[in-house]
């Protein structure tokens, strides 16, 4: 079944794999705010990574790929610790905020790919889709953790894109289930969560966030691994256009002229 699935989207322009992850974040990023309305992101971070961890570790046999080179497991470290501080301000960003507003300032992040994969990776993109993405990023108000996670979410696509594509060391799902245990373990470590303090309900809701986040980062990861790195990541950030009008159907979060004009922007300039 994983070889079909994979098949189909080995057919498909990793430019319509993108928008497919850009769909599942935001409902990924739905579920996100109204957990940590119910919780704090210390108490439930670790717990999710490593739920996602250890529910993709019991289907590895599946999928499992990986030639652990010293560069591979250096760079695999690597993006686990960056994407660890940006979990804990992504996090951060559903704890104080609306998900459209949210969602809207982690689009930030393709600005810094598009630099950093020209800079370490020498990809090279049109002047147009750059001033294309500044155009989406330069709508959003800013606030301290959406802008830490996107520069940080940014900054991890280089190595992710490197270790996919120019080492094919790993594949995406694999990538995804180490990257997701290594979160896992760091946040344990440093945030000392409260597990006593966590519903069944709130395990639930954890356990249906993390599997969204899959279905998100590996279909991103799998994007990477085809194209265009910049491109990749603002084509999967156009999810405000699908959170907006998510956060009013299961949030009841308004929906206000900024937040729509902002997603008319985003997909506008992504197509």
């Amino acid at each position: 079944m994983f070889d079909k699935a994979l098949a189909i989207f080995s057919n498909l322009n990793y430019t319509y794999i993108a928008i497919i992850s850009a769909f599942f974040a935001a409902v990924a990023n739905i579920a996100a705010r109204a957990l940590l309305k119910e919780a704090k992101s210390y108490n439930i971070m670790g717990l999710s990574f490593l739920m996602i961890g250890s529910s993709m570790l019991i289907f590895s046999p599946i999928f499992y790929f990986f030639n652990p080179t010293w560069t591979a497991i250096g760079l695999l470290y690597l993006i686990g610790i960056i994407d660890a501080t940006a979990n804990y301000f992504y996090f951060k960003s559903f704890e104080k905020s609306e998900a459209g507003v949210a969602t809207s300032l982690l689009a930030l992040a393709p600005a810094i790919t598009f630099i950093g994969s020209f800079v370490f990776l020498g990809t090279e993109t049109s002047f147009i889709k750059v001033i294309f993405s500044i155009c989406i990023m330069s709508f959003h108000t800013s606030l301290f953790a959406p802008l830490m996670a996107c520069l940080l979410f940014g900054l991890s696509s280089i190595p992710s894109k490197f270790l996919l594509s120019n080492l094919t060391a790993i594949n995406a799902p694999t990538l995804y289930m180490f990257r997701a245990t290594i979160i896992g373990m760091i946040s344990f470590i440093f945030m000392r969560p409260n597990l006593q303090s966590l519903t069944t309900q709130l395990y639930k809701l954890i356990w249906l966030q993390g599997f969204l986040a899959i279905i998100q980062w590996v279909l991103l990861y799998f994007a990477l691994s085809k194209g265009n790195p910049g491109i990749t990541m603002t084509l999967a950030n156009v999810s405000p256009v699908f959170t907006v009008f998510l956060g009013y159907l299961f949030l009841k979060e308004r929906i206000t002229k900024r937040k729509v004009t902002s997603a008319i922007l985003i997909f506008t300039f992504s197509i």
